[in-house]
């Protein structure tokens, strides 16, 4: 609301910001009562200030909140609908609004929801993607006014299908003055290794780069307020702030990068903290994150990062951004100690092959997750609709109607989203129609061939199909003297063609030679699980008797299907093979992973002779599943190739038990954390009983699992991993990790000493000048003494006395004789000072200290007490002072 409001009034709009706003803003409230010279608490006074603005900015529960409850706005826009949650946005769609504009970006983050209860009823789907994936027509703004064009090529190529264009030009949005960078878009590799933060993480590296770049961008004449440093940790948030300097912590906008949703400024700084060897980044690689932090700058935008984790990870983002970005368009390089250096060899090679490859090949961008999947909620509660969302997803995008058709039905029971069911029936539709007009193109009947091209154009069927159909309908129509006349040209020419074309009709041979195959005889086609053909059943029914009676040698009882079966039995292989039923299809529930398609569940009908629950199909027609990309690959090529008979190769399941010590019911919730990462990983299902870790997968990713399973099992066992133990029982220190740790201990130190150092002057400074204000204060007295005594004398002089009185004045007095002194009283008080120079007593006996002393105790001026610095300081002091009294 506030970029928002700000913007509004540079333009010159009217515009009163409701809610949290600083009091000194043009479009504060405050502000607003000023200029009409009225008081908040004055009554009418907020509708007086409405009736002077144009637009009033607030946020969607502000809305409903407070003045603006009562009051009627017919025109609503919402900013960031996509973040905005249903209930939030009702309440300023309730305010009367005759229109309402959304605006929003689905390919950015969603709104954040915690409750479970909520995600199970489906609060977390924010009203601008429920709307987008019912169909609902939308206008893209494809011209961005923010990022200087090097900056936005990347988010524009990956996210956005290429379809961003720049409205600025780069002489709009030059480089900051007093950086070393080449270029608007830097990636500065930290060579160091990430810190847990509680919950959370953080890299004190990266946290002193960053404070590089702010100090030195400073220095350059930039303001703080223009400078945004995010990260998608709070731990590293925290950490950033306490390395800032004092001048730029409070203008300086420093936040994750979800907080920052919204937000621009000239230059950014992007911590993405995560270093390990592993290649993990955790939630770092969810590319709408990234989306949202890569595309905050204006002029500069400067990545922090740890290369080699983000080559070795699962994500391909940081390795897309790199390759990219050729030389020139970003100024890759190293940070270390305070200045830039080269990559070190071994990385500048990986990142020089991988900027070749994207010149040489010049990739497509990968698939990204869909918004309205990506913000389905995690959890349990929700694991079953997930599970039957994802299914569903991978049989709208293949090819297989059995699949489908069972996905759907699933789908219903377990109350998936009904815009994806939709689009599967959708998809369904079309399957079907395609079905029906493959029929109807063979049988060459008019009247079928019609009815199925209306169904196929209805339900979205392949032009390519839709093409060849009204081609070969042209073909169909013969011109006579009456008008056009449709006529079945014959499936086989060569039989009796003379006689065919000069009775014009489709006589009875040629049904006989449209019902070669089982299709024709079944009255309805192709169909799984009942589905009704409505478009030509009744035709194809008497089709199916007459063949029945001149032609086909088999028993009516089955209409073929006793023919066809003895055939499907003479064609299976004797090796492991799929069987699909043509109506009940293959009977199978698939999960695509990266060791093959994993049986889920394996129906009565067909028969499945080689497969059982927990089998893994890799290997299909000859064709390895293994190895391939991703599991949308997997399906892609298991549906390829997946038909009747086919032969497979099937990897049985394996049960495997790790042994787990009694105290892993101690170790932090991490631990299950990456025993789940884990076992997704290598598609396995895990459970914890009293025998110990037992996973349950394919016997071909077991001992790969068990390896990484047992390295984790060690880490926790000990508190250290494998790697470590053995660096440890050796003796062996890595160079480069005691470098870094001695830097760190010796800045610190540093850091240490002059914070000390500055506090000894402070303290120092302030007794000196309590001292000086003493004694100005106590000359200033005496000089008023003498001049009072030098009025007084003046005023009532002493008479003049003779000589002899003098003398005998000045005479001595007569001495008294005393008697002997008595010894002096030892005392165990002594006098001491602390260090700011105050007074307190010692006892040397008791070792007590005190402040002030009984009546009648005495004190002794030195003792064997420390020597106090406070006394130094003060003997030092009061003698300089008089130097200077004696100088005037």
């Amino acid at each position: 609301c506030d970029n928002i409001a700000g913007q509004l009034h540079a333009l010159g709009v009217r515009v009163l910001r409701m809610g949290l706003c600083s009091e000194k803003e043009p479009y504060s409230l405050e502000t607003r009562l000023q200029e009409i010279g009225r008081k908040k608490s004055d009554r009418g006074a907020l509708k007086e200030v409405l009736k002077n603005v144009d637009v009033v900015a607030a946020t969607c529960i502000g809305a409903g909140m407070g003045p603006l409850d009562s009051l009627v706005f017919p025109f609503i826009v919402i900013d960031e609908a996509a973040q905005v949650i249903e209930p939030a946005v009702i309440l300023p769609l309730g305010k009367g609004a005759v229109q309402a504009v959304m605006v929003g970006d689905q390919c950015q983050l969603p709104a954040t929801v915690l409750s479970q209860e909520a995600q199970a009823q489906g609060l977390d789907v924010s009203m601008f993607d429920r709307l987008l994936s019912m169909g609902m027509e939308y206008t893209l703004l494809t011209h961005q006014y923010r990022m200087h064009p090097a900056i936005s090529a990347f988010p524009s190529w990956r996210f956005y299908r290429g379809e961003l264009k720049n409205a600025v030009t780069d002489g709009e949005r030059p480089l900051p003055d007093g950086v070393p960078f080449r270029s608007n878009l830097v990636l500065l590799h930290i060579d160091a290794i990430e810190a847990p933060g509680g919950s959370s993480k953080k890299n004190y590296e990266e946290a002193e780069c960053a404070e590089w770049v702010v100090s030195m961008l400073m220095n350059g004449g930039m303001g703080p307020s223009d400078i945004g440093v995010i990260s998608p940790y709070g731990a590293q948030v925290s950490e950033i702030r306490r390395t800032l300097p004092q001048s730029a912590r409070i203008a300086t906008q420093v936040s994750t990068v979800d907080a920052f949703q919204g937000s621009e400024r000239e230059v950014i700084i992007l911590s993405l903290v995560r270093a390990n060897k592993r290649g993990e980044v955790g939630f770092t690689s969810d590319w709408r994150r990234l989306n949202v932090a890569l595309t905050r700058a204006k002029r500069l935008c400067v990545v922090l990062c740890n290369v080699p984790t983000w080559l070795k990870s699962d994500s391909s983002l940081i390795r897309d951004w790199i390759g990219f970005h050729r030389i020139g368009r970003a100024d890759v390089r190293a940070y270390r100690g305070g200045s830039l250096t080269t990559l070190p060899e071994d990385i500048a090679e990986e990142v020089k092959k991988l900027k070749d490859s994207f010149t040489q090949n010049n990739p497509t961008p990968g698939k990204l997750a869909r918004a309205e999947k990506a913000a389905r909620n995690v959890s349990a509660a929700g694991k079953r609709q997930r599970e039957v969302t994802q299914l569903l997803e991978d049989a709208i995008k293949g090819s297989d109607e059995a699949v489908l058709k069972t996905m759907i039905t699933q789908a219903k029971e377990a109350g998936v989203e009904k815009s994806v069911i939709d689009e599967g029936e959708n998809k369904l539709e079309g399957f079907v129609a395609t079905k029906a007009l493959a029929a109807a193109v063979k049988s060459r009947d008019p009247t079928q061939l019609v009815q199925a091209l209306i169904q196929a154009k209805m339900a979205g069927a392949a032009d390519k199909d839709i093409e060849e159909a009204e081609k070969l309908m042209g073909e169909l129509v013969v011109p006579t003297e009456g008008g056009s006349s449709f006529y079945a040209a014959p499936a086989e020419v060569d039989a009796e063609p003379t006689a065919a074309k000069e009775n014009g009709a489709a006589p009875t041979e040629k049904k006989k030679k449209k019902v070669g195959g089982w299709a024709a005889l079944t009255n309805q086609g192709p169909k799984y699980a009942g589905r009704n053909r409505s478009a030509a059943a009744p035709e194809e029914d008497g089709y199916a008797e007459e063949e029945e009676i001149k032609v086909a040698p088999a028993p009516t009882k089955g209409k073929g299907k006793g023919k066809e079966k003895k055939k499907e039995e003479k064609a299976y292989p004797e090796g492991p093979h799929l069987r699909v039923d043509p109506e009940k299809g293959a009977g199978l529930e698939l999960t695509p992973t990266c060791w093959g398609m994993r049986v889920d569940n394996v129906e009565g009908e067909p028969e499945q002779p080689h497969l059982s629950v927990g089998f893994t199909i890799t290997s299909i027609g000859g064709n390895n599943l293994l190895g391939l990309a991703d599991e949308d690959a997997v399906s892609d090529a298991f549906g390829a190739h997946f038909k009747d008979g086919v032969e497979i190769e099937v990897d049985p399941v394996k049960f495997v038990t790790l042994d787990l010590p009694p105290e892993a019911q101690k170790w932090p919730p991490s631990f299950m954390q990456d025993l789940a990462t884990l076992a997704g990983k290598f598609a396995l299902e895990y459970n914890i009983t009293r025998m110990g870790l037992e996973l349950r997968g394919p016997s071909v990713a077991m001992e790969p699992a068990k390896g990484e399973m047992g390295e984790m099992l060690n880490f926790y066992k000990g508190g250290q991993s494998a790697d470590q133990k053995k660096a440890k029982a050796s003796s062996h220190v890595d160079p480069e990790l005691l470098a870094i740790a001695v830097r760190r201990m010796q800045d610190l130190r540093k850091r240490e000493a002059e914070e000390y150092a500055a506090w000894q002057a402070a303290c120092a400074q302030l007794q000196y000048n309590q001292f000086v204000v003493q004694q100005v204060a106590a000359a200033q007295q005496m000089a008023a003494a003498q001049q009072m005594a030098a009025q007084q004398a003046m005023m009532y002089p002493q008479p003049q006395f003779h000589q002899p009185a003098l003398v005998q004045m000045a005479a001595p007095a007569p001495q008294v004789p005393q008697g002997p002194r008595p010894p002096p009283v030892h005392s165990d008080w002594v006098q001491c000072y602390d260090a700011q120079g105050q007074l307190y007593f010692f006892n040397e006996r008791t070792q007590e200290t005190a402040w002030q002393l009984p009546p009648g105790v005495t004190a002794r001026q030195q003792g064997r007490s420390q020597l106090a610095l406070g006394q130094q300081q003060q003997m030092w002091q009061q003698q300089m002072w008089q130097q200077q009294m004696w100088q005037q």
